[in-house]
């Protein structure tokens, strides 16, 4: 795989770290033909660094090959293009991204991209038939803000700690519902109300180190109520996402539940609470939520966008990865498990997030997923299954891009059917076969299964086998999941 490493231009002022150069996993940055202008942006010292000036591609190293039975897709950021053609035919360009699909028998995609004053940029993506390669196995549990203070769900995880079943641990930075657990120091979190501390960074983290644990920071990033009722009595309306007619778009958790992805102050909000966590010592930062509200978009408006909502959420990761390589901290985004076959539904199209962060963590809770998804009857009844036919589509969309898979696992009870240690099982070794890099378990009131932990999970061994069922199975390619 190519790798390339590319400093990005600073995009947005105030929170410094932004400045930095962000270091995209298997991203080419294609710089325009050389200028004197161009030319001097280029560091000597580090020939593979390239300090990218418009026009700009921002593309995976490469994409799966392509078969008879079935194309793949191109997808890349642009900025200042006009035009693109790939192997010599005209892609669909929109503002912000291109699309190619390629056929059975290319070798490669040459990206040849045309600036309205004539400049171009060319790359070449190529072709990769390999799965994700796994990486040094995360095994993780989530732990709600809610529960930090809590002996009787915070003790537990310390305990799996020391006893080498987990490797790292999850905590919240800011939440679902828009509260920041701990007393931050960013203006706006204290303006709109949203600290409440429940722990003290520096002391958690302190303690989950001396076990040898690595500390993952999660932050809920455009679900926001707290901002979204504040904004709207503030006639910050712009901060919001609205309803066609302008009014805020409400949901089960508020009157003004969705921040808007285009809005530079919701940007930064979320840039500093991430700058600040980065500076108490979280060794990753995954952010949740890096989405839009489900629903139609025709029936929602976001003020100030000039993209897609998929390019836009695209870009903001692409902008908010700056903050994380500058301290060399690893950076995970949390996906529907839709989003390999469906990337518009939440505008998470991984084509584009992929190649931008260092892993991927589909939630694939197998009860979130419809009866048929898959061709699997009951996916609920069947977790190990329906976990292993989702990872194929994954495998399949991110192949190439440099990030790792981590998928969300489901350690909570489904409706009527109880999850147990059997079942949390299933769901693990499903990803053990498909060679993820390891797995976080979610259960939203922080009580864990211990028995289905095992520490030799931490060396990541295959199972015995891929995952059975009587249950009909048909190909992906050939049914598509409908609902999740």
């Amino acid at each position: 795989m190519v790798l390339l490493v590319v400093a990005l231009v600073a995009l947005i002022g105030s929170a410094a770290l932004l400045t930095d150069a962000r270091t995209p996993r298997g991203v080419i940055v294609a710089p325009p033909a050389t200028t004197p202008a161009a030319a001097a942006a280029v560091d000597t010292a580090t020939p593979t660094t390239i300090v990218a000036v418009e026009p700009q591609l921002f593309l995976p190293a490469a994409v799966v090959t392509p078969t008879e039975a079935r194309s793949t897709i191109l997808r890349g950021l642009t900025e200042g293009i006009e035009s693109v053609t790939v192997n010599g035919q005209p892609a669909v360009v929109e503002p912000g991204a291109f699309t190619a699909e390629l056929v059975a028998g290319v070798t490669e995609a040459n990206v040849v991209a045309v600036a309205p004053d004539g400049r171009t940029v060319e790359a070449t993506v190529g072709l990769t038939g390999d799965l994700v390669a796994p990486e040094a196995p995360t095994v993780a549990v989530h732990v709600a803000l809610k529960d930090m203070v809590d002996p009787a769900k915070w003790l537990p995880i310390i305990a799996m700690a020391r006893d080498g079943q987990v490797n790292a641990v999850q905590i919240d930075i800011k939440d679902e519902t828009g509260e920041v657990g701990y007393q931050s120091a960013v203006p706006l979190a204290t303006t709109v109300g949203a600290v409440l501390p429940r722990y003290d960074p520096t002391v958690t983290i302190a303690e989950l180190h001396s076990l040898g644990v690595t500390v993952i920071g999660r932050v809920v990033c455009f679900l926001d109520p707290k901002l979204g009722a504040w904004a709207w009595a503030a006639n910050e309306h712009d901060m919001v996402v609205q309803h066609a007619d302008g009014s805020p778009l409400s949901n089960e958790y508020g009157s003004a539940g969705f921040a808007n992805v285009a809005n530079p102050k919701v940007r930064q909000y979320l840039w500093d609470l991430t700058a600040e966590a980065i500076g108490f010592g979280f060794d990753e930062i995954i952010f949740d939520y890096v989405r839009r509200p489900e629903g139609d978009t025709a029936t929602m408006a976001f003020p100030g966008l000039d993209t897609s909502p998929s390019v836009a959420v695209a870009r903001f990761v692409r902008d908010s990865a700056g903050l994380l390589a500058e301290r060399d901290v690893r950076f995970g985004i949390s996906v529907f498990g839709i989003s390999a076959t469906r990337p518009d539904e939440v505008s998470q199209d991984l084509r584009l997030l992929a190649p931008l962060v260092d892993y991927v963590a589909p939630m694939l809770y197998p009860a979130l997923w419809g009866d048929g998804e898959y061709g699997v009857e009951k996916p609920w009844r069947t977790p190990g299954l329906i976990v292993d036919r989702a990872l194929v589509d994954f495998h399949r969309v991110v192949a190439g891009s440099g990030a790792a898979l981590v998928p969300w696992l489901q350690d909570f009870d489904a409706g009527r059917f109880v999850y147990g240690a059997d079942q949390v099982r299933e769901q693990i070794d499903s990803t053990l076969w498909k060679q993820t890099s390891g797995f976080l378990l979610w259960n939203p009131a922080t009580r864990y299964d211990s028995a289905a932990l095992d520490p030799q999970f931490l060396v990541s061994p295959a199972p015995p086998g891929p995952p059975t069922s009587d249950v009909a199975v048909v190909d992906s390619a050939a049914q598509p999941p409908t609902t999740g």
